[in-house]
């Protein structure tokens, strides 16, 4: 039985409070730039379902909550004069805190949201106008469904189990892509500058899924060109 209790199922707006801190300086006479920060975000008034214990009777409330902490960090070293790097890293950890009757959804990471991902790259300018790049992409493991999915609950309205989707994770992928960016100016005609970029994205024709999305495979193995222009 659900119960339109009025009291309990006012609609809340949800609401978000979040606390974040970093850092940003420079270091080996500038050629080691560098960001970092942590954050504590706090989600609430989320509608789930309750159940009163002595009636039986579940009804929409809106006690439900998020927490996700976390720490990103990002790197970007000029090796020569020709050659830079780039690195960025960030983990997360985003946890269902209060899903009402779903006692087991309690502590749960939240859809979508790797613990871990990190990314690097290698530009080269091999002439003035011309620079090469090599990049890779890691993105970890995360949960298909959402913390709630699949619950089965006993005749007196108690959680009692679930169908083992909320336990199905998104594999952790590898992609690496590389592009090719060429730029020049004109005078004669039109004065500005253009660009012709050349990327190859997924080298490895990897299989994947895009975090957040089950049904969305990522990009397959391709070649794209773009053009742009600019006074």
């Amino acid at each position: 039985t659900t119960s339109a209790n009025p009291a309990a199922a006012t609609p809340q707006t949800t609401t978000g409070l979040g606390y974040e801190t970093g850092i940003k300086g420079e270091l080996f006479d500038g050629r080691l730039g560098f960001t970092a920060n942590v954050y504590d975000t706090q989600r609430e008034n989320e509608q789930v379902t309750e159940i009163d214990p002595s009636t039986g009777v579940t009804f929409t409330s809106y006690i439900g909550s998020t927490d996700t902490q976390g720490a990103e960090i990002d790197l970007n070293y000029r090796l020569t004069q020709s050659f830079q790097a780039l690195a960025s890293y960030a983990f997360t950890d985003a946890r269902a805190v209060n899903q009402g009757r779903d006692t087991d959804a309690e502590g749960r990471p939240t859809k979508g949201r790797p613990e871990h991902a990190f990314s690097a790259a290698l530009r080269y300018q091999a002439t003035r106008g011309l620079s090469l790049t090599l990049g890779v992409r890691y993105t970890g493991e995360s949960p298909a469904f959402n913390p709630t999915e699949g619950a089965t609950f006993a005749a007196n309205g108690l959680y009692l189990r679930h169908n083992g989707a909320r336990d199905v994770m998104v594999p952790s992928s590898i992609i690496w892509t590389a592009g090719a960016s060429y730029r020049w100016k004109t005078e004669r005609y039109f004065r500005g500058s253009h660009t012709f970029t050349l990327t190859g994205k997924n080298l490895t024709d990897r299989l994947y899924v895009v975090p957040g999305n089950n049904r969305s495979v990522g990009d397959r193995l391709g070649v794209y060109a773009t053009y742009a222009i600019a006074r």
